[in-house]
């Protein structure tokens, strides 16, 4: 059993990510780009600049980010701390 593939038609796909992680977006991007849609465009809350080799670098980020581990508003640790209405590193 297949999943359909419906057309993305003329509107470009828009992926929009708490936090980039270079494997998941590079499988992204490419399952994407093999629909031949007009553009595609990520946007990122968080943006630490350490996944290597993106094949899809973000259009739009929202704040560059430490390299230290991060909770709150929805980033969560052993499934805490998602809940805070601020970004914290712990």
């Amino acid at each position: 059993m297949s999943c359909p593939r419906p057309s993305l038609g003329p509107s470009p796909p828009i992926s929009v990510q708490s936090k980039l992680r270079g494997n998941t977006i590079n499988r992204l991007a490419r399952a994407l780009e093999s629909r031949t849609p007009a553009s595609v465009e990520l946007c990122a809350l968080l943006h630490k600049n350490i996944a290597e080799d993106l094949v899809l670098e973000p259009r739009w980020v929202g704040f560059d980010a430490p390299e230290e581990f991060l909770v709150g508003y929805g980033l969560d640790h052993a499934e805490d701390f998602r809940h805070l209405p601020f970004v914290a590193s712990i």
